[in-house]
């Protein structure tokens, strides 16, 4: 049986930051980390606001604002299947 050297380079290290491709826009992610829930909620209070407790609205409202994020139409209708 051999054995598998492990490779120093590849040791696992903290994982960078995701970058931005270019546009510069704030993503689902971004608003998620500043109001302090899951892009799954951000998403959910999008969709139907009254599903998510208020103090949780409250902060993700703020969020949007902050961080002026704008929903792409193209990508919603792309990951639905309806574009």
């Amino acid at each position: 049986m051999s054995t598998i050297k492990k490779n120093p380079s590849t040791a696992t290290l903290a994982t960078p930051a995701r970058q931005r491709r270019g546009h510069g826009r704030a993503t689902l992610q971004d608003v998620a980390e500043q109001a302090g829930v899951t892009a799954i909620t951000v998403s959910r209070f999008l969709r139907a606001p009254a599903v998510v407790a208020a103090e949780t609205a409250q902060r993700i409202e703020a969020a949007l604002l902050t961080t002026g994020y704008v929903p792409n139409k193209q990508a919603g209708q792309l990951a639905s299947g309806h574009s």
